[in-house]
């Protein structure tokens, strides 16, 4: 659902722990002045694979099979996405299918990480944001725009719900 015009997004993130006696931590807040669109949805994953988002800079010709719309990718500024289920661990994809980017894959780019129940993954640049590759980091390559998430359920009893979270110019 779009939001004003212009409106302010805050994100902070806290840290404490006690330790020995001792309180260590910090909070970290990360402030965009020019939201124009925040896009939230709660997504049922069932077993195996769901895509979640697809990006892309003309949304208008973005086929395929999404439980959620497409979105523009230059206009994002922050997405994240939790596993809101109590016990069922999940693993989240996210991929650029462009294979002239990729070093070390012919059809795609991508990282996936395990989120626990409970847990959230945060991308805060979207535009040429990743970059996967089977060697060490090459920080010489120019990094790739990330075209969509998919989340996979190993479970094949229990959905999991998921929260995705993207806000936008």
């Amino acid at each position: 659902m779009p939001s004003e015009t212009g409106a302010t997004f805050t994100s902070t993130i806290t840290e404490s722990v006690t330790l020995n006696g001792s309180v260590r931590g910090s909070t970290n807040t990360v402030t965009f002045t020019t939201i124009n669109n925040v896009e939230e949805k709660i997504i049922n994953c069932a077993y195996e694979t769901t895509r979640i988002a697809t990006f892309a800079d003309d949304i208008t010709n973005v086929g395929g099979e999404i439980a959620y719309p497409a979105l523009y990718l230059s206009n994002c500024e922050y997405l994240r996405v939790t596993n809101l289920d109590d016990t069922v661990p999940i693993e989240v994809a996210f991929v650029t299918t462009d294979a002239t980017l990729c070093e070390g894959y012919e059809t795609a780019d991508s990282y996936r990480i395990l989120l626990e129940a409970g847990q959230s993954h945060i991308l805060w640049t979207i535009v040429q944001g990743k970059l996967g590759a089977a060697t060490a980091p090459n920080y010489a390559l120019q990094m790739t725009n990330l075209q969509y998430i998919e989340v996979y359920n190993a479970d094949e009893e229990t959905a999991v719900d998921v929260e995705l979270m993207v806000v936008m110019e």
